[in-house]
C-alpha cells in the first residue's frame, strides 16, 4: 500500500492503465496495430529526446501518454485528424505493397509497421507542443484583387511586397477558395532547439518530414487580411512581431528571391517581402507559419 503525504497522491495503477487504454484508442486503429508490432523491437534513435527517459536509451512512456491526450484537446483535434488520415494513407500503401511480396515474413512486416510507428509517435509529439492551427481562406482573389482589399484595410504594402505581388509569373492565384490550415510556430520548434540556426533548405526539409507543407503564395497577403482584428482570425497583431510565411521564394524587381512576411510596427500593419537565400540562417526565435499537409 502507498502511504500518503502532503502533495503526493496514491497511483491508481488500474486507472492508469485504463486511460492509456482510452487513449490508444483515440489514436485509431491503425495506430494501435503498428504500436503492437512497434513495442516488440521499438526503434528509438529517432525519436525526440522529450520521449526517451534521461539515460538517453529508453522510451519514455509517461511523456508518450501525456503527449497523446494533448491532441485529444478540441484545440488539438485537427492535429490528430491528421495523424489519423496520414497513417490511414500509409498503411494503405503498406498493404498494397506487402501483397506484391508474396515471399514477405512476418518479421518483415512488423518491422514495416513499427516504422510507421515510429513516425507517426514522433509527429505526435512535436504537434502536442504547438498552438492549434488557425485556419484562413485562401484563393478565390487576383493579386489586383488581393491588392485592392490590403489597401482598404489601411494594410501597408513595402516595395518588395508590391513587386512581387506584381510578378505575374512567380505569384499565382488558385481561382476556387478554399480553408487552409496553417501551423505557426518558431523555428526551434522544428528541431526542439532553442540554440542551434538552421538554414531555410534544413528548415523546409525538417518541416516535411513532421507533415508541414510550404504554403502557396496567395498565403501571405490572405494571412496579413486574416490577422486583424477585423479580419477573419480576429486577432490583434503585437507591435513589433514579424512571421514569415515558408513558401516557395518568389523574386523582386531587383532579382532577388523573397517570401512573405506578415508584421505590425509603429506605423501599423505590414505585408513586406523578407530576403532569404536557401542557405540563410534563421534564429531559433523565428515565427514562420506552414501550411498543414493536405491528403493524397
Amino acid at each position: 500500500m502507498e502511504h500518503r503525504y502532503p502533495g503526493k497522491e496514491p497511483v491508481n495503477q488500474e486507472q492508469e492503465q485504463i486511460n492509456r487504454q482510452e487513449t490508444l484508442a483515440k489514436l485509431g486503429d491503425n495506430f494501435s496495430i503498428c504500436w503492437d508490432a512497434w513495442q516488440q523491437n521499438p526503434n528509438l534513435t529517432s525519436l525526440p529526446s522529450a520521449l526517451l527517459n534521461k539515460d538517453g536509451k529508453t522510451f519514455n512512456e509517461k511523456s508518450f501518454f501525456e503527449s497523446a491526450a494533448k491532441l485529444s484537446n478540441s484545440s488539438h483535434l485537427k492535429y490528430l485528424e491528421y495523424l489519423q488520415r496520414t497513417i490511414q494513407e500509409e498503411m494503405d500503401d503498406l498493404s498494397a505493397k506487402q501483397e506484391k511480396q508474396p515471399n514477405i515474413t512476418e518479421t518483415e512486416r512488423n518491422q514495416e509497421m513499427s516504422e510507421l510507428a515510429n513516425a507517426f509517435i514522433t509527429k505526435l509529439e512535436f504537434f502536442s507542443r504547438l498552438s492549434s492551427p488557425e485556419q484562413i481562406t485562401g484563393g478565390g482573389k487576383t493579386a489586383a484583387e488581393l491588392e485592392t482589399e490590403l489597401g482598404q484595410a489601411n494594410i501597408n504594402i513595402s516595395d518588395y511586397a508590391q513587386e512581387m505581388l506584381h510578378n505575374k509569373k512567380e505569384f499565382k492565384t488558385s481561382k476556387e477558395p478554399e480553408q487552409v490550415d496553417l501551423v505557426r510556430l518558431k523555428v526551434k520548434d522544428l528541431f526542439n532547439n532553442d540554440i542551434q540556426v538552421y538554414t531555410v533548405a534544413d528548415i523546409y526539409q525538417k518541416a516535411k518530414e513532421l507533415g508541414l507543407e510550404l504554403c502557396q503564395a496567395e498565403v501571405g497577403p490572405a494571412y496579413r487580411l486574416a490577422y486583424q482584428l477585423e479580419g477573419s482570425l480576429k486577432k490583434e497583431q503585437p507591435i513589433d512581431e514579424w512571421v514569415r510565411v515558408a513558401m516557395k521564394q518568389i523574386v523582386d524587381g531587383d532579382g532577388d528571391p523573397r517570401v512573405f512576411e506578415v508584421g505590425r510596427g509603429h506605423r501599423g500593419l505590414w505585408l513586406d517581402g523578407y530576403w532569404p537565400g536557401l542557405e540563410d540562417r534563421w534564429t531559433p526565435e523565428s515565427e514562420v507559419v506552414f501550411r498543414l499537409a493536405s491528403s493524397k
